[in-house]
């Protein structure tokens, strides 16, 4: 456990210094791309007249879908 708290408190301060990932913009804007085409499909789900937990799980699924192909390159420092 002890191993476990101390690699969580080093990549966390890593990251907030931004020397985690080599390319911290693209990271993140690959990250947002994902979460806005879940948004995205989750919203038109909701206006196509779907329940709103039918529409709040497809926008989960193509976000959660999308994200490990958009993130299939990052570099960590």
């Amino acid at each position: 456990m002890r191993d476990l708290v101390g690699f969580l408190w080093s990549s966390t301060t890593l990251a907030l210094r931004g020397s985690l990932l080599q390319d911290f913009w693209g990271t993140a804007l690959r990250a947002a791309a994902a979460s806005a085409v879940g948004a995205l499909v989750g919203i038109l789900a909701a206006y196509a007249g779907g329940p709103l937990w039918l529409a709040t799980l497809l926008g989960g699924l193509v976000a959660g879908g999308v994200t490990p192909f958009l993130l299939r390159n990052i570099k960590i420092a």
